[in-house]
């Protein structure tokens, strides 16, 4: 699985998920105690949320081995929110 951020036209490319949550334009929340699941699981369009990072690249291709790398063991999740459901990947946890 690897995730293409794609600036600044915000489309993301999901690389392992079903077609129908592949592509769209990409959203990076913060999350926060309290964040509010289920308004963000009713967008329409993917969703980056950031854990205990200070920010993301402007653009670049990232597999699971270079986030983890990156991240090392702090909580990443990326929701992706498209036609066919949302599908969650942990990075943290080292497998999508």
């Amino acid at each position: 699985m690897s995730v293409n951020v794609a600036r600044p036209d915000g489309v993301a490319d999901f690389h392992g998920l079903p077609p129908e949550n592949r592509m769209g334009p990409l959203e990076r929340v913060r999350w926060a105690p309290g964040f509010d699941w289920p308004a963000l699981f009713k967008r329409a369009r993917p969703v980056i949320i950031e854990g205990f990072v200070a920010s993301w690249p402007a653009s670049g291709t990232w597999s699971l081995g270079s986030l983890r790398a990156r991240l090392g063991r702090r909580p990443v999740r990326a929701a992706v929110v498209g036609p066919g459901g949302v599908t969650t990947l942990d990075y943290s946890q080292g497998t999508p």
